[in-house]
């Protein structure tokens, strides 16, 4: 008789299979791509070192009473906000993992144990969501590290404690995640709106109490003691933020046996909630794998939703045959619940930053300083557009897949089909980013020449990237890959996204950087000079070329193609 096997170790196969055959991938066909993402990495790591280590080393040369409080405050903080985003962003990307992926079907439908899917699908999250905690933590706490004169075993142990505190969103997510497929089958897309609503409720209930109480507490102590009491979601015993906080402090400090509780209180209860994230799974992931496959809603609705019709009346200026196809698009990305959940989180990242960016001390802040703040927001703004439209636009094509004759018997332009798809894009960007803009503008107290500035740069940019979004999707499509995530990846996105950066920097520095030059300069207290809109027809002709010439590629590519 044969030994049965382990499906421990042949998972542990299976992962090491996987891995190897996407470096293989990376570094055999998609080498391009695998640079760029490592220089992008390399580019947010270094700005937000730089940035953290200049406040760090301020604080450090200037001995502020009570800073020790103030970055213990501060850490605590930035674990709570990072850990609420990794379990929306660990959540959306187990979903997706977990109840609709190709090769989870087929390991459902083998003798293969649901804990053993649960734990290399989490794996695979909490990885991928985790990235992007290490690129934006570990800087700043290097920088910390370095103004402080850390010793050496603080950067030895910064790794043991990120691996500790990832479990703990990541387990929180996965129950989370099964609990919703389990208890609304039918319903999942309208609990989860209740839910984030909820939570956007609380959190803008917050955030307006402490913008209330920092403004009080500039001449009142007491009420600056009340604004450091708003924090205490973050503090306490039970708050993993604080273990780590108070850990990494204490070895900062060269107290490593005052870090020994809240490693082993973030490795203990990690490890607790992971398990109990597995036996969940293992009672509950094929019941709720099975409700899913036969939910949805049980009533049969015609005619479209609310949504539907604002995204129809967004598009007014368009004929109606091609707002009708702009609406199927918008049923598309509205009815995946991943791709949502991340323009939820990308954008309450961009929020959070431009809340934050408020000057508290607005009289202590100096002009160039407040420029600077504005161009730094618009910067982010921009980069965000370009994220989004390479994800979610770029992809639009090449779904349409082998199903896309049907389109072509429509009595349609084929260059129409793109144009509508061009004009989808730019409004909704615009409208996002405009939004984000003018509310950043309007915190920072910018004058109306400033926010106009900003306002048509926005729109340069939705024009421009819109157009290479589209343009360059039409002219290097892919009809044989049906996960957007994996055109997005291609040669093709690649190419997009490389193109699309380039042409957000050079926008953006000969559109605002002039302008902020000039009117951060001493010397131009009144009205700004001329050469501080001189870059101003140059970026709109930029514009005009990112727009016209990829979408004449593209119609004339899609005209020339037989389905």
């Amino acid at each position: 008789m044969s030994t049965p096997v382990s499906q421990g170790w042949l998972f542990q196969k299976l992962r090491l299979r996987v891995a190897r055959n996407a470096g293989t991938q990376l570094l055999g066909n998609s080498r391009v791509r695998l640079v760029t993402m490592i220089l992008c990495s390399v580019v947010v790591w270094i700005a937000v070192y730089v940035v953290a280590y200049l406040g760090f080393g301020l604080l450090a040369e200037r001995e502020i009473p009570g800073a020790g409080r103030i970055l213990e405050l501060l850490f605590n903080m930035m674990f709570f906000a990072l850990g609420g985003m990794l379990v929306l962003s660990t959540g959306l990307v187990l979903y997706a993992g977990l109840f609709n992926g190709a090769e989870t079907r087929f390991l459902l439908a083998t003798p293969a144990r649901a804990d053993q899917i649960f734990a290399l699908k989490f794996q695979s999250a909490v990885t991928f969501a985790g990235w992007a905690f290490v690129v934006l933590g570990a800087p700043i706490l290097i920088a910390y590290g370095i103004a402080f004169h850390a010793p050496w075993y603080f950067y030895v142990l910064l790794p043991v404690f990120f691996l500790g505190y990832l479990l703990l969103p990541g387990s929180v997510a996965a129950l989370v995640c099964l609990a919703f497929v389990n208890f609304f089958p039918h319903r999942r897309k309208q609990a989860l709106t209740v839910l984030l609503l909820g939570l956007a409720a609380l959190l803008g209930y917050w955030v307006y109490r402490t913008l209330m109480a920092a403004k009080a507490g500039l001449d009142d102590r007491d009420q600056l003691q009340g604004l450091f009491d708003m924090f205490s979601l973050a503090r306490g015993e039970l708050s993993p933020s604080d273990w780590m906080a108070r850990g990494l402090l204490a070895v900062a400090q060269r107290q490593p046996e005052e870090a020994l509780l809240p490693l082993a209180l973030l490795w203990s209860n990690g490890l607790m909630l992971y398990v109990l994230a597995a036996f969940a799974a293992q009672q509950t992931y094929r019941r709720g794998f099975n409700r899913m496959a036969t939910g949805g809603d049980l009533r049969q609705r015609y005619g479209g939703s609310w949504l539907d019709r604002l995204a129809g009346w967004s598009v007014f200026y368009l004929d109606r045959p091609t707002r009708i196809l702009i609406v199927k698009d918008f049923r598309t990305f509205r009815r995946e619940p991943v791709q949502v959940g991340q323009v939820i989180l990308f954008t309450f990242l961009l929020l959070l930053a431009v809340l934050n960016s408020r000057q508290f001390f607005q009289a202590d802040i100096p002009a160039a300083y407040q420029q600077g703040l504005s161009m730094l927001n618009m910067s982010a703004t921009g980069l965000l557009m370009c994220a989004y439209l390479g994800r979610f636009i770029y992809p639009l094509i090449s779904l349409e897949g082998r199903k896309f004759w049907i389109l072509g018997l429509l009595p349609l332009r084929r260059e129409q089909l793109l144009w509508g798809k061009f004009a989808f894009a730019v409004t909704g960007s615009t409208l996002l980013a405009g939004g984000i803009i003018l509310l950043s503008d309007l915190l920072l107290g910018m004058p109306a020449t400033t926010v106009g500035v900003h306002l048509f740069t926005v729109i340069l940019l939705a024009l421009g990237l819109s157009g290479l979004s589209v343009g360059i999707s039409a002219w290097l499509p892919n009809f044989r890959e049906t996960d957007p995530s994996k055109v997005v990846l291609g040669f093709g996105g690649t190419v997009n996204m490389l193109i699309g950066l380039g042409y957000l920097v050079l926008v953006i520095g000969i559109a605002c950087g002039p302008f902020h030059a000039a009117v951060a300069a001493e010397g131009f207290a009144g009205a700004v000079p001329w050469w501080g809109f001189a870059g101003l027809p140059v970026a709109l002709g930029m514009a005009v070329a990112a727009t016209v010439l990829p979408m004449q590629v593209g119609a004339r590519t899609l005209r020339r193609m037989e389905f």
